[in-house]
């Protein structure tokens, strides 16, 4: 039998939009993402099954928007101050954290 080769061609994410997987499902999202300067509150939150494309159109607004990108487990956010805020994973995120 012959012996089959395992390659490896994992390229990089990349959270460009030109790489996003368009469709009617996530039309809505990416309008909002869109129209970020005028959301209502001046927040958003994505919500959605796995694989449904949140983290790369979350991604891709945070560099339009130059906005710091902070983890579930938010200790830091020194560099959040006076930008834009993506907070990912937020439903992960230690309220005791998070709270005002």
């Amino acid at each position: 039998m012959a012996r089959q080769l395992g390659l490896k061609l994992r390229r990089p994410a990349s959270f460009a939009r030109a790489d996003f997987v368009f469709s009617e499902t996530n039309r809505e999202a990416l309008k909002l993402l869109d129209a970020w300067p005028s959301w209502h509150g001046g927040c958003l939150a994505l919500v959605g099954p796995e694989g449904a494309g949140k983290t790369h159109l979350a991604m891709e607004w945070a560099q339009r928007a130059k906005a710091a990108v902070l983890r579930a487990a938010c200790k830091d956010i020194s560099s959040a101050l006076g930008r834009p805020v993506l907070m990912e994973d937020a439903d992960k995120a230690d309220r005791r954290c998070c709270s005002t």
